[in-house]
């Protein structure tokens, strides 16, 4: 190892991804010194926004980690954090500040990611949650609420359960959904559901997938047709709303792939209940990054008159957790309302709305 040498105050980023650039930025534009990024992906003598990307040991072999303070800017559904964070602390940081830590202490520092905020946006909706915790169906439901509520405001990724990653859709500790099904696939990305449900002994009696990134759309085309040659099957290359319009689209993002303001493409969306006349389903999973209430309000009609199972993804928005459950309990339909968590750090997160 090189010869370590001590370094005034600064920050270190750990995770040289498109987060650790935003923080980065920010940091470096209110005037705090970031002398650069740690990633264990990182290449001999890669650099980021000018700065050196180190991989651990090479970092640790040119600095003093006790006089610098490392912000983890990972905020991925695919990490578990809670070990990564130990080995990070076992590094030596005068302080460790993870994703969750940042935006409560610069808070309106950067946007509003998926469910990340800073913790004081859910102080003015505690009357919300608690009307949700008082809907939800069984005590394992309302224990993850809690947990999911601290975390958000807290960043203890200690405090979520583990996730189960093999279930979703089809929840094991969850009465079944009809079977076979009559099902409509929002967001249906490559036919990942399709094929879910399929291994989960599900059959289908009729399929009606919207996927409106052209990439995935095609995939999720030639596995219907592979896999079910025989299921009746409707693939509309649209997004779902709450009516039937063009609307900008940010597109071949792979499962990111969402409407927006600043896509990059537009595309045709529709309202469920325009698009699909007398086709009664017995399911309806939505997972479509962020528009779930347009779309369930575009559906509304056929909820009320077919009451489906839902399966909706609550991740993609802070007051989502809340928002939806709350709204389609609104309906009264009488619904039982459940939520699991299938992915680390609350991603996945899906509301499980299984009807009387």
């Amino acid at each position: 190892m090189g010869n370590k040498h001590p370094s005034s105050h600064s920050f270190v980023i750990y995770g040289a991804g498109n987060k650790g650039r935003e923080i980065c930025t920010y940091l470096r534009q209110s005037g705090r010194l970031v002398s650069g990024f740690i990633d264990t992906h990182a290449q001999p003598g890669q650099t980021s926004l000018g700065l050196p990307v180190c991989s651990p040991a090479a970092w640790l072999a040119q600095h003093t980690p006790d006089s610098v303070s490392v912000i983890v800017a990972i905020h991925n559904f695919a990490v578990d954090m809670e070990p990564l964070l130990r080995d990070i602390r076992a590094m030596g940081f005068a302080e460790v500040i993870n994703v969750v830590e940042f935006y409560n202490r610069f808070p309106h520092a950067l946007p509003d990611h998926y469910w990340l905020t800073d913790a004081g946006y859910y102080a003015p909706f505690a009357t919300a949650i608690d009307s949700l915790r008082k809907l939800l169906a069984d005590e394992k439901s309302r224990q993850l609420l809690d947990a999911v509520v601290e975390f958000r405001t807290t960043g203890n990724y200690g405090r979520l359960p583990a996730p189960t990653f093999d279930d979703q859709y089809r929840a094991s500790d969850l009465p079944p959904w009809q079977n076979p099904l009559r099902f409509i696939d929002c967001g249906a990305f490559n036919g990942d559901t399709l094929d879910h449900l399929q291994k989960g002994s599900y059959h289908f009696e009729a399929i009606a997938a919207f996927e409106p990134d052209m990439r995935n759309y095609q995939a999720l085309v030639k596995r219907i047709r592979a896999q079910m040659p025989n299921t009746p099957a409707a693939c509309f290359p649209c997004g779902v709303s709450v009516t039937s319009a063009m609307q900008r689209f940010n597109a071949e993002q792979g499962t990111a792939s969402a409407l927006g303001t600043q896509g990059n493409t537009n595309i045709q969306c529709v309202a469920i209940d325009e698009a699909l006349i007398n086709f009664r389903p017995n399911l309806i999973k939505m997972d479509i990054e962020g528009a779930e209430p347009d779309a369930l309000l575009g559906a509304r009609k056929t909820i009320e008159s077919c009451r489906p199972g839902l399966a909706i993804g609550l991740y993609h928005h802070p007051a989502h957790l809340w928002q939806i459950p709350l709204m389609i309990a609104s309906w009264q339909l009488n619904y039982r309302f459940f939520i699991r968590q299938h992915a680390h750090s609350t991603f996945e997160l899906d509301l499980y709305a299984i009807p009387n």
